[in-house]
């Protein structure tokens, strides 16, 4: 629908409002959460409701104003069935064992079923794409391309640090700041504000210059930098550090996730821009399942550990202190 160089644009748009919205969620959610009911509904409940609402009025809105050209097919195109459901088997597995793999043990029976499906998986979603050809749900032939296999892995780790940062973020600022839920949804705007003017204003440049190697290569070092400061992070923390933090992390993300896609469409010949951009943004959905199943799963996994270390180590200390004080009870 637009040349290459409107396209940056127009992309630099849409990706701030899915970053916005991703990044807002917990906002919203936090409001829901500290309401007791909203039209007479538990108000926790409307995390899942809202999108009722939201998925009318955008289907409205399609049927109102998208209307593409009708083009004659001269060839039998074929639905690559066989596609999609080897993906799924490929990727469910190795899903479950990266969010349940801490209770079983990576090393139990059924994390040891998981991979062995999860490989035979992508072992036949591999066959599958390369016998549909041009009609695969991802065709192979786009991976000879440097420039879309390296987008993809970014586009993985993007994802990954996204979702995972705004997962774990709230509950830093709940658990040790002690923020409510709608506290800690307000907190993340820094976030917000980074991810918004990152995208906006990369977009601006790429369609005005036509360049955009730049971008993803200082939105991954605002992004490492941001994630680093994460990890200094201590209960007595000032706020404005981790707002700092949020800040760079989303300048980072805003400057990758739209040029990221670009670069994938840019990469391909026209009739593939389509699976180039699905592709660009199932990959990254991909990326921040894995980012939420993995750093929850570490997190829960050490934070646990801890605790009950660090409740061990405080009862062995006063347990020498009542000893100290009390000779007659020693």
């Amino acid at each position: 629908m637009l040349a290459p160089r409107e396209r940056a644009k127009y992309q630099g748009y849409f990706l701030a409002v899915f970053g916005i919205s991703s990044v807002i969620g917990p906002l919203i959610g936090g409001l829901f959460a500290g309401a007791p009911s909203i039209l007479f509904i538990t108000g926790w409940r409307w995390v899942f409701l809202i999108n009722i609402p939201i998925g009318i009025i955008a289907l409205a809105m399609v049927l109102r104003f998208l209307h593409l050209p009708k083009r004659s097919i001269n060839r039998l195109v074929r639905i690559d069935w066989w596609g999609a459901t080897t993906v799924i088997i490929a990727v469910a597995p190795l899903l479950l064992v990266a969010e349940q793999g801490r209770d079983w043990g990576w090393a139990s029976g059924g994390a040891i079923a998981c991979y062995i499906a999860g490989g035979l998986g992508i072992i036949a979603f591999i066959i599958s794409e390369k016998l549909m050809g041009d009609d695969a749900l991802i065709p192979l032939k786009l991976f000879k391309s440097s420039t879309f296999s390296v987008a993809t892995v970014l586009g993985v780790l993007v994802g990954f640090g996204m979702f995972g940062a705004i997962s774990t973020v709230p509950l830093y600022l709940q658990l040790v700041k002690g923020s409510t839920p709608t506290e800690s949804g307000f907190q993340l705007l820094p976030m917000i504000l980074g991810l918004m003017i990152a995208s906006i204003v990369s977009g601006q440049l790429i369609s005005r210059t036509g360049r955009y190697k730049i971008f993803p290569i200082l939105g991954t070092g605002l992004m490492s930098l941001g994630f680093l400061v994460f990890t200094t992070l201590k209960a007595d923390t000032n706020y404005w550090v981790l707002a700092g933090a949020m800040l760079l992390v989303g300048l980072g993300l805003g400057q990758m996730m739209q040029t990221l896609t670009i670069a994938s469409q840019n990469a391909v010949g026209p009739r593939d821009i389509g699976v180039a951009t699905s592709s660009s943004t199932f990959f990254r959905q991909v990326g921040g399942t894995l980012g939420v199943a993995v750093i929850f799963s570490v997190v829960f996994g050490v934070v646990g550990s801890g605790i009950q270390t660090a409740f061990s180590k405080t009862a062995t200390l006063r347990s020498a202190l009542d000893a100290a004080l009390n000779p007659s009870v020693a």
